[in-house]
């Protein structure tokens, strides 16, 4: 029955500063961890928890891009999927 209730409906999560920070960033475009610590000016120690609380919430999804030719180093983007949490009251 709950199912029913919340079908269609966005998720229902608290999100704290870094995790509205974060899904601003990606929000606005699909981007790497790094390039999200410098836009929103927390470290790794924020930006890695709060990308991983989002993605078990199914608000963001990942893709690891191939590196470029002589380069070895993969970048895992980051993206929003388009839902809007809905905010608790």
């Amino acid at each position: 029955m709950a199912d029913e209730i919340t079908a269609g409906r966005p998720p229902r999560i608290r999100l704290n500063r870094a995790e509205r920070a974060v899904l601003a960033v990606i929000t606005a475009s699909p981007a790497w961890g790094l390039q999200i610590c410098e836009r929103t000016g927390l470290g790794i120690g924020s930006v890695y928890p709060a990308l991983d609380r989002l993605m078990k919430a199914g608000l963001v999804t990942d893709r690891w891009e191939k590196p470029p030719p002589g380069s070895t180093l993969q970048l895992r983007y980051y993206e929003a999927n388009g839902i809007i949490p809905e905010v608790p009251a």
